[in-house]
């Protein structure tokens, strides 16, 4: 059985990404993105998880020019190991590396769509159909 290396991530940019270029002209956008996971509805604090990501080529500068601080972002792609050697000893860190990006639209109270259907009613999750 051959191994399996696939991340889809949800979050937010954490801050505005960082745009370089190889000295061959190729372009990197090396950013952070924030994953909230929910503990439930019994009140759990929600855990938050910050994961370094790169990009190259084309995907690089859309992130670069599209995204920035705060903005959500629908990302896939790979988790790579970087590992070197420091003072200290030998080190490492996990990042993903971004092969596909997403933009989600920007959704601000004054710019979300007007809701239909069940105003000012409260739903159960019995009243759900799926």
């Amino acid at each position: 059985m051959s191994n399996f290396n696939h991340l889809v991530i949800l979050g937010r940019v954490v801050r505005d990404p960082k745009r370089k270029t190889t000295p061959s002209g190729v372009t990197l956008a090396e950013f952070s993105v924030a994953v909230t996971t929910r503990k439930g509805k019994d009140g759990g604090e929600d855990e938050v998880c910050f994961l370094d990501c790169e990009a190259w080529r084309k995907t690089a500068e859309v992130i670069a020019d599209y995204t920035k601080k705060g903005s959500l972002i629908l990302v896939s792609g790979w988790l790579k190991q970087d590992r070197w050697e420091s003072d200290s000893g030998s080190r490492s860190k996990h990042k993903m590396v971004v092969d596909k990006v997403q933009l989600m639209p920007k959704n601000t109270p004054s710019e979300a769509p007007p809701s239909q259907g069940h105003q000012g009613q409260h739903l159960r999750d019995e009243d759900i159909p799926f």
